[in-house]
């Protein structure tokens, strides 16, 4: 009788720590659901500090003003090189482009001389969302660049740039997009204006530009405070757009003609869209609880550039490179054609091929550059939008003539030497401000996919011809002339300190952050959303922007690696096309 007693007064206390036990497991949970952070991201493509700054403190942006005041900013430094492709993957995975993959929008083929479109696809690592769904968070992705296709993820994800067109499947899910087009209006992906030379395209390019972000601006409302997820993240890349094409009109020391209306109509173009972007803000701002962490972050940032400079002509004027007799021609040759085809027209036709005909003949000299490569005696080439260099490697390239060890180490010594030298010939200053060998910048193992010489170009002033110019002389460097109306319309360019600024309940109050990379980014929101930090990111958790009490109390956590990588997806022929079209209208190609 006492044995049963015993064993029955036993079974009871083991229930009632087992319910206690419960219950204390659900008062932690419930208070740490109440003070884990949430987080919401607002990406500004091209966001640049040197803009924010004055003008918030002029008053013209009162809320980025606030935001500085009340929390942490400062520059954010991108990837090497800063274009979109490769910093918005180093955002979303935290790991530099040798262990994601990703250097420009476009990729070398191996074993060949051919490039391919990059997509989501061709990027190695979880996501930061992917990452966060997999911790139990509820996620909501909205136009980042370089995420179609779009992955599954515990909530929702529209995808950015590189998405082929509305009619491709670039959401998750499926009928997200007829839910945004019923509830918010049409959706649109990017500003598709061609070519803006002409003022009326201009003023059709600005029109279009301010409508897509009234449109995101309206879908991320929506999506916003209809899901409310524990991480949310929008890219606003309108900024980008509207700084590559207009940022002559503002900037006084221009050297190409603007007439006194122009400015006064054009000139605060770019303002004008900071302003929204602030309006934009303060919206946010009001749809967040006192929980949530609001972060605003730029893939890179922007500046001016007043000359151009072709890679392709200075590799040839070492003798690194050589072209064929027709490919060599064939810029002049171009480019003759369409004045001789101007004198032929009436006058009333003449303003159309001026704005026309010498972009469609520097998009052909493009494509014959390459085939008229004589790589039997060329040594080196320029790839990419940054024109960074490859080295013609036997065993590597199909035609290599670069003996791998000594001989290829000695080259990219001898060319590394005489970059250095390059001079503007207009004051005698230095056009290249630092040679990079890939393994400097990037490990992992994409090493190998990577430019062999990466150039820092000085204050990146100079925009890179992606080809031979259609030109009458042999100069390497020049101020961009006016016959190129596509590159004569980007005289605003990327510049590699983007910005960073943070508000939320653990977050500083008026610190200044240095040296934040776009790396920074993924492990810095994983720990604020107490999630283990991957311990193969290559960015750094931003402890220094956390309240002391918040990081004792909440000692950072390191996880297993998070490798991962889906079967790369293919795009199909009309899909090239229209990502090509749509790279072409941007500026991104020639």
């Amino acid at each position: 009788m006492r044995t049963r007693l015993k064993n029955t007064v036993f079974d009871i206390l083991i229930m009632e720590l087992f319910a206690l036990w419960r219950r204390g497991r659900w008062i932690y949970s419930m208070m740490n659901s109440n003070h884990r952070s949430k987080v919401f991201i607002v990406g500004i493509d091209g966001g640049t500090l040197e803009l924010v700054k004055p003008w918030a403190e002029q008053g013209k942006l009162p809320t980025f003003a606030r935001m500085m005041q009340s929390g942490v900013s400062g520059k954010l430094m991108s990837t090497i090189q800063p274009i979109s492709a490769s910093a918005w993957s180093s955002f979303a995975t935290g790991k530099n482009p040798g262990k994601h993959g990703i250097l420009d929008f476009v990729k070398s083929t191996p074993f060949s001389y051919k490039v391919q479109f990059v997509n989501a696809s061709a990027r190695d690592g979880k996501t930061l969302w992917r990452i966060l769904s997999e911790n139990g968070a509820t996620v909501g992705v909205m136009n980042v660049p370089v995420t179609f296709p779009p992955e599954q993820v515990n909530g929702f994800l529209i995808a950015g740039m590189l998405s082929p067109s509305l009619g491709s499947e670039f959401t998750f899910p499926d009928g997200l997009l007829k839910e945004i087009n019923a509830n918010v209006g049409k959706y649109v992906i990017d500003v598709d204006v061609p070519n803006i030379s002409s003022g009326d395209k201009r003023d059709l390019f600005l029109n279009k530009a301010m409508e897509s972000l009234k449109i995101r601006r309206d879908a991320m409302r929506y999506l916003y405070l209809k899901y409310r997820p524990d991480f949310f993240c929008v890219a606003f890349t309108e900024s980008d757009r509207i700084s590559h094409n207009f940022w002559k009109y503002m900037d006084e020391k221009t050297p190409f003609p603007i007439s006194d209306l122009d400015r006064e109509k054009y000139g605060n173009a770019i303002l004008n869209l900071y302003i929204e972007l602030d309006n934009i803000l303060a919206e946010v701002l009001s749809m967040i609880d006192d929980n949530t962490t609001l972060y605003i972050i730029s893939d890179h940032g922007f500046g001016p550039v007043h000359k151009t400079v072709s890679v392709h002509r200075w590799l040839c004027h070492h003798d690194f490179m050589k072209m064929k007799s027709s490919g060599l021609g064939f810029g002049k040759l171009a480019d003759g054609l369409v004045r001789k085809f101007q004198e032929m027209l009436p006058p009333g036709a003449k303003g159309f091929v001026k704005r026309w005909l010498p972009f469609l003949a520097n998009t052909a000299a493009s494509q014959a550059s390459y085939s008229g490569i004589d790589w039997s005696q060329t040594k080196a080439y320029p790839v990419g939008h940054f024109s960074d260099i490859f080295i013609n490697l036997e065993g590597r390239q199909p035609e290599g003539i670069v003996k791998p060890g000594r001989e290829y180490e000695r080259l990219r010594d001898e060319i590394t030497e005489k970059l250095y030298e390059f001079r503007d010939p207009d004051d005698n200053s230095e056009v290249v401000e630092r040679v990079y060998k890939r393994e400097e910048l990037y490990r992992g193992k994409y090493l190998e996919n990577m430019p062999d010489l990466i150039i820092g170009w000085k204050d990146y002033k100079y925009l890179r011809m992606f080809n031979f110019p259609p030109s009458d002389d042999e100069s390497m460097i020049w101020t961009i002339p006016p016959t190129l109306s596509l590159l004569w319309d980007r005289t605003g360019a990327h510049k590699p300190n983007g910005i960073f600024m943070a508000v939320g309940p653990h977050i500083q109050k008026g610190v200044q952050v240095k040296d934040a990379t776009i790396m920074d980014i993924a492990p810095t929101v994983l720990y604020d959303c107490d999630v283990p930090v991957p311990n193969d990111m290559d960015g750094r958790i931003l402890t220094e922007i956390f309240d002391d009490q918040y990081i004792k109390l909440n000692p950072p956590q390191l996880g297993s690696s998070d490798e991962s990588k889906t079967s790369e997806y293919t795009y199909s022929d009309e899909e090239k096309e229209k990502v090509e079209k749509r790279l072409k209208d941007l500026g991104y190609l020639s």
